[in-house]
């Protein structure tokens, strides 16, 4: 990845289309990559041997709070600033999706995060489909290149992703899916460029229902990332969007 210019990019398919297998491509692309797994129970990223960072948290009086009764919960990795290579969030000690949203929350807020690949598999588990982005989200995509991170988000569906993300130049590498874009994803595309995704859709299915050997479009656009698109007895295809 170039030093100067930083990536926001998003993979959409179904299990088992072929997002994992990208995703491991892409680490190779910086020297230290954050991984923020699905939960608690994600095998994902074995096969990359990332070094597992501890998660603590403890108890404070809200900020905002001027009864000072309400009680926040502060995070803290281990290593966030230091750790080479690749590494991975131990959730151990996150209770449910509420609680990885709240952690997310306070981890892009941490500055410990820069020079660095961010890997994020199952996006809905840390950012609500709907609704507005938290600020800090907000933040960290607004300022990936200042912070120098690569961000990479994966998600299940189209409906999975919180549409405010693309306002932030997102790329989306589209893989087979069974639920179309959400009328709120959609109006967030330029009008122009709707019906080249949702063509885009329609061929990528299409391709992998016929069960076609080919080569994703992705490979085609970056010749130094080898896609293979059939794998033993599965076959792999996506192309990409780009939303500008």
């Amino acid at each position: 990845m170039s030093k100067r210019k930083t990536k926001l990019i998003v993979l959409v398919g179904t299990p088992g289309s072929g997002k994992t297998f990208l995703l491991m491509k892409f680490l190779k692309f910086r020297d230290r990559n954050l991984i923020l797994p699905s939960n608690v129970m994600d095998d994902t990223f074995d096969s990359a041997n990332p070094k597992k960072l501890a998660l603590s948290f403890e108890w404070l009086t809200d900020p905002k709070d001027f009864h000072e009764k309400r009680m926040i919960k502060k995070y803290d990795i281990s290593n966030i600033k230091s750790f080479k290579g690749n590494a991975i969030v131990d959730l151990s000690s996150i209770e449910d999706n509420e609680g990885q949203r709240d952690m997310f929350k306070a981890l892009v807020s941490q500055e410990g995060i820069q020079n660095a690949g961010l890997f994020i598999d199952d996006f809905k588990n840390y950012v609500i489909a709907k609704g507005t982005l938290p600020w800090g989200v907000s933040a960290i995509l607004r300022n990936r290149r200042h912070r120098m991170l690569d961000i990479f988000l994966a998600a299940h569906s189209f409906s999975d992703i919180n549409a405010e993300i693309l306002q932030f130049g997102a790329e989306i590498i589209v893989f087979k899916t069974t639920i179309q874009p959400t009328k709120n994803f959609m109006e967030k595309i330029s009008e122009h460029k709707r019906p080249e995704l949702i063509s885009m859709i329609h061929r990528v299915n299409n391709v992998v229902s016929r069960g076609e050997k080919k080569y994703s479009d992705y490979e085609a656009a970056n010749p130094g990332v080898k896609v293979p698109i059939e794998i033993i007895k599965e076959k792999f295809y996506c192309e990409r969007f780009k939303t500008v």
